[in-house]
């Protein structure tokens, strides 16, 4: 509907002989609208690009902090460490996870900790497990 106002105006305005006089008082109303009609023409395109690239960059930057397994052929030997003392008897020792480290392509392992745990879960123990591409650490959880 707000389209078809300024649509009768131009036509009107094209059926007279005399431009100017008729569409005097709207004039600058009509040459505003036409700059809005040929920069809405070239914006999309803009705007599609512009938001294909900024699409792009954010999947680049998802797809690049992604933590993938690392995969070895042998497990790391394990190292104890010694754990603090328990804070309480409602809480359990959580050993640490390996963390694979992709510029040595190894992995470490991390310090284990004392948690409390949350109501009706149970912590499942951190493994390796065996693919056909190596073997390969997968992180403790806590499960309901």
């Amino acid at each position: 509907m707000s389209c078809l106002g300024p649509f009768l105006l131009m036509k009107m305005c094209e059926s007279y002989n005399s431009w100017q006089q008729l569409c005097n008082a709207s004039g600058h109303w009509m040459n505003q609208l036409y700059k809005v009609k040929i920069h809405s023409q070239v914006r999309p395109n803009k705007m599609k690009k512009l938001i294909f690239l900024a699409s792009l960059a954010v999947m680049l930057l998802v797809l690049g902090s992604c933590s993938t397994p690392g995969y070895v052929t042998t497990e790391p030997t394990y190292t104890e460490y010694a754990r603090p003392e328990r804070p309480s008897d409602l809480h359990i020792w959580i050993d640490g996870d390996w963390v694979y480290n992709r510029r040595t392509s190894l992995y470490v392992r991390q310090q284990g900790h004392w948690q409390k745990p949350s109501k009706g879960r149970t912590y499942i123990a951190g493994s390796w497990k065996s693919t056909p591409q190596g073997l390969r650490w997968e992180n403790g959880r806590w499960q309901r």
